[in-house]
């Protein structure tokens, strides 16, 4: 039945010619909006947790533990080989070393940020804590810390706090463990936490190339490039928990900005035009 056939048959019974159902595509001015809502939320919950995430706990009950000086003491052992992620390294015990402080900043080699590590990185976490002094004169109040993906940085807020801290009851060090649920507790401490970890100073370097060797610093009064610790961690323990739980607020943040960009990629190549 052709068109005008199909119309006149419709007129005269009254009824209405059927029209073909349109497909219905992806809500693409949906996906836009949510984009942009992700986006502002994700950004301002990182930068509302990067603002207070060196905020401590107004009352702190510093652990025994945290108020000496860590454990050294020399221990060359013998070589031994450790694979992780399919990688293979020689690892060189140097000192046994047992440290207890406050969490101040650590860094994140899942972060976007951090683009010299990745999720198999042999080091899987750095730490920076501060203990003894720093910690019973609540100095570590007026100092801001922060990682970067080999360092921790500390800026004084005045003069007299910088006089006050002493240098030598901070480190940055960087954990090795081949045990994982050490690594899964390692990862679970949170700036303002008081942690305990203990092991041993290490050298290490990939099998076959001694050339690229990261040595352990084995005093805490030098400075600059070589001063950390690398420790490879065969016991780890949380001593006291922060009461809150700023990197969490920040980790969101960052993941729903990630999100939002790729949702946004996905918006601006695949729709339609004039879809949105």
């Amino acid at each position: 039945m052709s068109k005008i056939d199909s119309d006149k048959l419709a007129r005269m019974t009254g009824g209405k010619r059927s029209e073909p159902k349109k497909k219905k595509g992806l809500p693409w001015k949906l996906f836009r909006q949510v984009s942009r809502v992700t986006l502002y939320v994700g950004l301002a919950l990182y930068l509302y947790g990067t603002y207070v995430s060196n905020k401590f706990d107004e009352s702190l009950v510093v652990d025994k533990r945290v108020r000496r000086n860590p454990i050294q003491a020399a221990a060359p052992g013998t070589q031994f080989e450790f694979s992780y992620h399919d990688n293979h390294y020689i690892i060189q015990p140097v000192a046994d070393y047992e440290i207890a402080g406050l969490v101040v900043t650590h860094n994140n080699i899942s972060s976007i940020t951090d683009a010299y590590h990745t999720s198999e990185s042999v080091d899987f976490r750095d730490i920076c804590m501060v203990w003894g002094v720093n910690v019973t004169n609540n100095v570590f109040r007026r100092a801001e810390f922060a990682s970067s993906p080999w360092t921790c940085h500390v800026k004084f807020n005045d003069r007299l706090a910088q006089e006050s801290f002493v240098m030598e009851q901070l480190s940055n060090t960087h954990l090795l463990s081949k045990d994982e649920k050490v690594r899964h507790t390692v990862l679970s401490m949170r700036i303002g936490d008081q942690v305990w970890l203990k092991g041993k100073l290490i050298n290490y370097w990939p099998k076959g190339a001694s050339e690229l060797s990261r040595n352990s610093s084995l005093i805490r009064h030098d400075t600059g490039n070589g001063a950390c610790e690398v420790m490879w961690v065969e016991e780890a323990r949380v001593l006291q928990r922060a009461s809150s739980n700023w990197d969490s607020l920040r980790t969101i943040g960052i993941w729903l900005l990630v999100g939002a960009v790729f949702l946004g990629i996905f918006v601006f190549f695949f729709a339609p035009y004039g879809s949105t």
